[in-house]
C-alpha cells in the first residue's frame, strides 16, 4: 500500500475512534430495566429520513440498517440492475473516507458489515460493538451525502456486477433456473426484472442515467434508518438528527402502480443442464406481505417442507427415494409475491415422477384437512425459527423494518406468533384452494444436457 494511501487510512480510523469515544462520554450508561427492554420508536425528520430505535440491553451490541426503497421493482426495461450498480458505488468511498475504510473499522472492532439489492429494498447492515455506533452513523451519513458519481467509478461498478452476475447466475448450477422462474411467473411487473440486470442492459447504463436514478432513490426522503441494541434511543435520536438532517433530499419517487394481470393459463419452461440431476419447481402467485392469508401460507410452507417429517421430505425422500431433497419459499413481498416447491431429484428418477409427487401433495391440501399433529408441528418449528434468528440483533432489525417498510404494520413483528398460532386447518384449505390453482402455476423443470456418445462412454 502506498505510504500516503496508508497514513491517510490511519488518520481515517483514529479520528473516528475519537469521535466515538467522545460522544459517548458524554452520555449516561443506557437505561438496562426491563422496561427499557424491546422499546420502540419511531422518529420522521424534516427532510424525510425515518429513524427506527429498538433497545435491547441484554448484550453490548448494536444493529445499524440503512434501507432505501428501491430494488429491482423501481427498475425500468433497459436499465435493469442499475440498482445493483448504485449499490456497488455507495460502498466506493467518499473524498472524505475512502473505499474499504467502513469495512476495515467494522471488523477491526470485531463486527461485519454488508449490503443486499433485493425485489424491494436496498439495505446496508452493520451489527458492531455499542461503542462503535456513533461511528457507524458517521460513516452512513457521510456515504448518503458524499458520494461522487463519476464515469470512473461508473465503469467499476458494472464491471463488479457483472462479475457477480457471472458468480451467481451464470456460473451457478441453479442461476438461470432461479433467474427464469421469476422471468416466466411475472408478465408485467418489474419483479420479472433479474437481479443482476440483463448484461445488455448493463453494457447500456450510462453515466446520466445512473446519476438521475441515485439522486432520486439513495437520498434521505426515500431512506429508513434501523437501529437496534444496546443505547439510549433519545440519544441516538439527536445524533441521527445532527449528522442526518443537514442533508438535502428530494421528493421521494412515486410508487409504483403497475399491477400484474391475472394468469390465465399454466406457465411451463423447460431448461438443460450438464449437472446431470433433473429439477422440478413449481410455484404460485400469493398476495402482498400485506394480507392476512400469509399468516396461512407460512404454516402450509412448514407443513410441506418443514422438515424432515414434512410431507414432500417424508414422501419423495424417505419414503419413495424420488429425491435428493426437498424445498420452498414464501416471496413475501410489498406487491404480489409467490409461493413455491421444488425437488432436487435422483440423476435416475423421471421428471414426471417428481412433478407428480409435489403435484398430488398440493392438490391433497384442498380436499383433505391437515391433521392436528401437522398444523401444531409446523405452528411448533415456525415459532422455534422465530426465536431462534431474533436472538440475532441484525435479523431483528431486518424483521422489524420490513414490517414498517413492506407490510406496513408497525405491531407485526410483535404480533408474528399470534398470527401463526390462530391459523386453523380450516384456513390451510381455503388458501390451498384460492391459489392453488392450475391456472395460478408456473413450472419450472431442469433436465440434463444428452450427452455425446463419446461422453457416455467415458463415463460407462
Amino acid at each position: 500500500m502506498p505510504m500516503i494511501r496508508r497514513q491517510f487510512c490511519i488518520r481515517s480510523l483514529l479520528l473516528l475512534f475519537i469521535i466515538s469515544s467522545e460522544v459517548f462520554s458524554q452520555g449516561a450508561p443506557p437505561n438496562r430495566s426491563p422496561e427499557a427492554q424491546n422499546s420502540r420508536r419511531e422518529v420522521v425528520f424534516p427532510n424525510g429520513l425515518t429513524l427506527l430505535t429498538m433497545e435491547d440491553h441484554s448484550t453490548p451490541l448494536v444493529a445499524v440498517i440503512v434501507a432505501y426503497r428501491t430494488g429491482n421493482k423501481n427498475e425500468i426495461p433497459g436499465l435493469t440492475g442499475i440498482t445493483r450498480v448504485c449499490e456497488r458505488l455507495m460502498q466506493m468511498g467518499t473524498p472524505r473516507f475512502e473505499a474499504g475504510v467502513m469495512n476495515r473499522i467494522i471488523q477491526s472492532a470485531g463486527g461485519f458489515s454488508r449490503s443486499f439489492a433485493d425485489l424491494d429494498l436496498t439495505r446496508f447492515v452493520s451489527k458492531v460493538s455499542s461503542r462503535l455506533l456513533d461511528t457507524v452513523l458517521l460513516l452512513e451519513a457521510d456515504r448518503m451525502q458524499n458520494v461522487e458519481v463519476t464515469y470512473e467509478k461508473l465503469l467499476l461498478a458494472r464491471e463488479a456486477v457483472r462479475k457477480d452476475r457471472l458468480t451467481n447466475v451464470e456460473s451457478f448450477i441453479y442461476g438461470p433456473f432461479n433467474e427464469e422462474y421469476l422471468n416466466l411467473a411475472y408478465r408485467a411487473h418489474p419483479y420479472r426484472h433479474p437481479r443482476y440486470g440483463w448484461p445488455g442492459d448493463l453494457n447500456n447504463i450510462g453515466l446520466k442515467e445512473v446519476k438521475e436514478y441515485f439522486e432520486k432513490n439513495f437520498q434521505p426522503a426515500n431512506a429508513t434508518i434501523v437501529v437496534a441494541g444496546d443505547f439510549r434511543a433519545e440519544r441516538v435520536t439527536a445524533l441521527v438528527d445532527s449528522l442526518f438532517s443537514p442533508i438535502v433530499s428530494y421528493p421521494p419517487p412515486p410508487a409504483i402502480r403497475i399491477t400484474e394481470p391475472e394468469q390465465r393459463a399454466e406457465r411451463r419452461a423447460l431448461l438443460e443442464s450438464a449437472s446431470g440431476i433433473p429439477v422440478f419447481l413449481v410455484g404460485y402467485h400469493i398476495p402482498p406481505a400485506s394480507h392476512p392469508d400469509i399468516a396461512a401460507l407460512r404454516v402450509l410452507r412448514r407443513i410441506m417442507v418443514g422438515g424432515e417429517s414434512s410431507r414432500l421430505y417424508e414422501r419423495m425422500v424417505l419414503t419413495e427415494e424420488t429425491a435428493l431433497s426437498v424445498g420452498g419459499d414464501l416471496l413475501e413481498l410489498e406487491d404480489p409475491g409467490q409461493i413455491f416447491f421444488y425437488s432436487i431429484l435422483n440423476y435416475d428418477t423421471p421428471l414426471e415422477v417428481g412433478e407428480e409427487a409435489i403435484l398430488d401433495e398440493i392438490e391433497r391440501l384442498k380436499v383433505e384437512y391437515v391433521t392436528s399433529a401437522e398444523l401444531e408441528k409446523a405452528k411448533n418449528r415456525f415459532e422455534a425459527d422465530f426465536y431462534r434468528n431474533t436472538r440475532a440483533l441484525d435479523f431483528r432489525a431486518a424483521r422489524w423494518g420490513f414490517y414498517h417498510l413492506i407490510v406496513g404494520n408497525k405491531d407485526g413483528l410483535k404480533n408474528e406468533i399470534s398470527s401463526a398460532r390462530a391459523v386453523t386447518k380450516e384456513d390451510i384449505m381455503e388458501v390451498a384452494t384460492r391459489y392453488f390453482g392450475r391456472n395460478n402455476r408456473t413450472i419450472i423443470t431442469l433436465t440434463p444436457t444428452e450427452l455425446q456418445s463419446d461422453e457416455q462412454e467415458i463415463l460407462e
